[in-house]
Formats: C-alpha cells, sequence, structure tokens
C-alpha cells in the first residue's frame, strides 16, 4: 500500500532524527491514521540496509496487524503466538515475552507501538527500560495516537519528530468525524472521588455509577441516541458495571447486548468481536478492553460511562470511532461520565507541562442538541442553532487574542496566521544569516510570531538538514541544498510554501515557541527521494 504524503514525512523524520541524534524519535499520528504502515516501511527500509530492526508491542492483536503488512524476513517472539524466532531481519515481538529471553542478538532499531505505554522515567523497573538497557546500542523510536501518561504527563522520554492533529486528517478525509454529545443529566457527581496514580479510584467510581438511577436514565439515552445506530460500543468501569447496565437493557426492552471484557476468553473474544464487525452484535459493552489495537471501522456510535482524568485513556476510546465506514457519515460520541468537560473533544490540544495530562481547551453545549462545541462557536455543527453572542476567551498575557483563537491553558495558546512572511535576518557577533519566517497573527508589540531556519554553508548540517526538510514538508522541495541559494532565490522559494492556518505557541520560555501548525487541508508533497529513505 502506498503511503499517504504525512506517512511518509512521518518516515523520513524518523530516519532524519536517528541518522543524527542518539535520543529516542516519537511520532504521533492519530488512531486510524495508519501508524503500522510507517512503522512497515521504517522496518522494511532499515532490514534493506542490512540493518536487524526489532517491533515492539503489548497485545497480540498488534504483532499480527503489523505483522501481516510488511514484507520481507519477519519473524514473531510471542508466547501468545506460539514463535519464539531472534533470527530474522525483522523481528516481531510481545514485549511480556522477549525481556525475559536469556540470549539477544544485537538490534540496530527498536521501534515501539503504542509507546505510551513506555513510562516517563528510564531508570524504573519496567520491561520496557529493562529491556532497552540491554539493547544499549540500539537506536529507539515509538509511535502514539495518545502521547500521554496516566500518572506523569506528556511523554518525555523522547523528541516528538513528527506530530499531526486529528483536525488536519479529518479536513483531508482521511477519518470519520465525530458528533460530540455531552448530557449532563446523565453525568454523575465526581467531586468526592478520591484520585489515585492519576485517576478515579475504581472502586469509588464503580460505587457512584451502579447507581440505580443514574444507570436507568443512561439506558434511556442509548435506547434515544442508539436509533439509526448499526454498531454501539458502551464503555463501562468494571464488570459489575458491566452487568448493571446490560441487565437494566434488557429489563428496558433493548435487546442484542453482549459484554466482553479481560476476563473473556481469547476464542469467545474473537468470536464476538467477528459478530460485533458482521453486525450481528449491535451492542458491545465493554470494560477496560477495545481501546488499543482494536480495528473495527463500523462503529458509528459510542457511549461513554467511564469517566476518567486520563487524557490518553479519553482519546483511546474516541480514537474507536473515526475509522472511515461506507456506512457511515459521522459516529455519534455521546458523553455520560463529564470527560468532554474534562479534556475536551479528540484532538484538543493540553498544557504539556502539567503534573498529569494537563488542561485541555474547554468548550460549551448546545441548548437545543447538547453537542459540545468549541467556545468560540457561533453556531452549532449538528443542529444549526445560533448562539446569542460570540464568545471571546479570556487570556492571561497583555495582548488581545482573536475571537476565532483557541486559547489553551496556561502560557499554551493558539493564533489564526493572517499572513506569511519571509526575510533574510542578519546574524550578529559574527553569527551566520538565517531565513526568517512571521506568521502575522495579532500577537504583541509587531502582531506576529517568528521563526529562524539556518541557511548558511557555515551552519551545522543537522540545522540545514532542517531546513531543507521543512521546505519539503510543506509542499516546495528544494532541487540543491539550501546554502547553495542566493538569498533572493531562497525567498522567491519561501514563497511557495503551503501556509498554515493556526500555530499553536508555548509561551513559558524567553520567546514564544511554535509547537503545531494546522492547515486548512493535507496537501500532497512530492515524492519521497529513493536515495534518502526507500
Amino acid at each position: 500500500m502506498e503511503l499517504r504524503s504525512y506517512q511518509k514525512s512521518a518516515a523520513e523524520s524518523v530516519v532524519n532524527w536517528l541518522r543524527y541524534k542518539d535520543e529516542p524519535a516519537i511520532v504521533v499520528i492519530p488512531t486510524g491514521g495508519g501508524k503500522s504502515l510507517v512503522i512497515k516501511a521504517l522496518a522494511e527500509h532499515f532490514a534493506r540496509l542490512a540493518e536487524r530492526v526489532l517491533i515492539l508491542a503489548h497485545r497480540k492483536e498488534l504483532l499480527e496487524q503489523t505483522g501481516e503488512k510488511i514484507e520481507g524476513d519477519v519473524g514473531y517472539y510471542s508466547a501468545s503466538i506460539g514463535e519464539k524466532r531472534l533470527d530474522a531481519a525483522i523481528t516481531i515481538a510481545n514485549i511480556q515475552s522477549i525481556y525475559r529471553a536469556s540470549e539477544l542478538p544485537e538490534f540496530k532499531v527498536v521501534l515501539v507501538d503504542e509507546c505510551h505505554m513506555m513510562s516517563n522515567d528510564d531508570e524504573d523497573n519496567s520491561m520496557y527500560w529493562q529491556l532497552m538497557k540491554r539493547l544499549a546500542g540500539s537506536k529507539l523510536a515509538g509511535f502514539t495516537a495518545t502521547p500521554y501518561r496516566l500518572k506523569g504527563g506528556k511523554l518525555s522520554w523522547g523528541n516528538i519528530v513528527y506530530d499531526i492533529s486529528y483536525a488536519a486528517l479529518l479536513d483531508a478525509g482521511y477519518l470519520c468525524p465525530l458528533s460530540n454529545k455531552l448530557l449532563q443529566d446523565c453525568t454523575p457527581k465526581l467531586e468526592d472521588i478520591d484520585v489515585k496514580l492519576g485517576d478515579y479510584v475504581l472502586s469509588q467510581l464503580e460505587e457512584v455509577m451502579d447507581d440505580p438511577e443514574l444507570l436507568r436514565v443512561s439506558v434511556q439515552a442509548i435506547s434515544a441516541y442508539s436509533m439509526g445506530r448499526n454498531s454501539c460500543l458502551i464503555f463501562t468501569v468494571s464488570l459489575k458495571h458491566a452487568d448493571l447496565v446490560l441487565r437494566t437493557m434488557n429489563e428496558t426492552g433493548i435487546t442484542g447486548g453482549v459484554i466482553i471484557s479481560s476476563e473473556t476468553g481469547s476464542e469467545e473474544r474473537e468470536r464476538i468481536i467477528a459478530d460485533f464487525k458482521s453486525g450481528k452484535i449491535r451492542y458491545l459493552i465493554n470494560c477496560e478492553l477495545l481501546l488499543v489495537g482494536f480495528d473495527a471501522p463500523c462503529v458509528d456510535a459510542i457511549f461513554c460511562l467511564r469517566p476518567t482524568k486520563s487524557k490518553g485513556l479519553w482519546e483511546q476510546l474516541c480514537g474507536r470511532g473515526v475509522r472511515l465506514h461506507e456506512s457511515k457519515k459521522n459516529c455519534l460520541l455521546i458523553d455520560m461520565a463529564g470527560n468532554l468537560k474534562e479534556h475536551g473533544a479528540l484532538g484538543s490540544i493540553v498544557d504539556g507541562k502539567s503534573s498529569r495530562d494537563g488542561v485541555a481547551s474547554k468548550g460549551k453545549i448546545c441548548p437545543e442538541c447538547e453537542e459540545f462545541v468549541s467556545p468560540v462557536a457561533r453556531e452549532c455543527k449538528d443542529c444549526g442553532y445560533v448562539f446569542p453572542e460570540a464568545e471571546v476567551a479570556k487570556v492571561s498575557h497583555a495582548y488581545e487574542a482573536d475571537t476565532e483563537s483557541a486559547v489553551l491553558a496556561g502560557d499554551i495558546c493558539s493564533y489564526l496566521v493572517n499572513e506569511v512572511l519571509y526575510k533574510e535576518h542578519k546574524g550578529k557577533n559574527g553569527k551566520p544569516n538565517t531565513l526568517r519566517i512571521d506568521y502575522m497573527c495579532n500577537y504583541g508589540k509587531y502582531g506576529s510570531i517568528s521563526e529562524w531556519f539556518s541557511i548558511a554553508a557555515e551552519a551545522n548540517e543537522w540545522a540545514r538538514n532542517k531546513t531543507q526538510a521543512m521546505f519539503k514538508d510543506r509542499g516546495h522541495e528544494l532541487a540543491s541544498p539550501v546554502e547553495n541559494y542566493p538569498i533572493e532565490d531562497l525567498l522567491w522559494h519561501a514563497e511557495q510554501l503551503r501556509k498554515p492556518r493556526k500555530i499553536t505557541v508555548d509561551h513559558s520560555g524567553n520567546f514564544p515557541r511554535i509547537i503545531r501548525f494546522e492547515w486548512s487541508d493535507v496537501q500532497q508533497q512530492p515524492a519521497l527521494d529513493d536515495e534518502i529513505l526507500w
């Protein structure tokens, strides 16, 4: 399968980073965006260079999904699959199995699927870090849709070398839109529940969610909102809670519900999932399962009865409904747990400095249809309700934010970009000149936020390669090394670059730092140079 443009960019970012850096690389691609295809491309690339590759995952389903795609000499090391082979060019391994192996060959590159499973403390005694200490000479790259830890906040053990948002893939038509509805009448009071290890104490949460009246109104909502929906996922707190939800559904005449949990046997689990995908099961009630590695594009409704403090868990849950399927135009997400209020919609940016998962940008609820929309929305995208007046977000800085700009948390803000300007920046005190890019966005004294890119031969090679990659990623690849161009020619080439619609900026340092770009579309980029990657 040919890679999409952003998948090529992600793969090339990893190759370039690992070529010049010893620190681990992290790639963030939303659920449904095809992380496994990027892993496949990288594994095959390194194998062609006679560099042995180890692919790690923590679930049998992930191992099999990856192995089915890769061409070449592939071997599994997994007790659940029933094979323990270490002599292949590409080894796909279950972390629970391989970290116990008495002897290991030398791997040039280790690729970790769902790398948010790796803790931020590389000195801890987890299976992943025990293994990486034994593979001290290996380069490491991780892939995830949710770069957060339940305890510890955003991933900090590596550098995010590529990150594309759910909104960008949605705009490009690669993912299915979610219709988010927050049902406050069905949301329990969570203020008195203790939080430990970054999430609600499960026993206390179960007691609150098992309330008979709450179960009754929740099941009524499932009945009402599932009309016209064919494949509904229901997320619960515990197996006991799942049993009560199913019993209440049966008592009110809602049939076709089946429970699946970690206690369901593997063969029975596979049968249930197959029946759900084929349409034989309409309501699949899930307890702490069907998050990572569950691929069912048919899901057109998600009912969440599982409150969580974890941004990562919430986004994994939302991601079950974003895959495209011919039977659906969107996926209905019914939040009866207050998670939209806690974390925001899928793709909401969080403050990476938070001690836990950060604080998501907030939204508001449509009074007509209960759709959860942007805090600055003028009209509900679902029912067309027009809000009485525009809500202007408050900021903590001495500048006035655009009313369409989403102000996030603390020092993290985003701005609409009105214009992009390119100029030569004269270096001071003997420093080389650079290419300066000004994003005009009504910020500060000059109304702009700037970036600087190395263009001179005397700049270090890694910095020049970064500039070269920037031109390519923005749709205008330079035919020669950047240092070969006169500044007048380079400025002409810069004017051809794709321009962002919005930028997200971290104001916590001495100068504003752009941490994310949002594009109005995902344009096709030039094919990769075969000599570089393929």
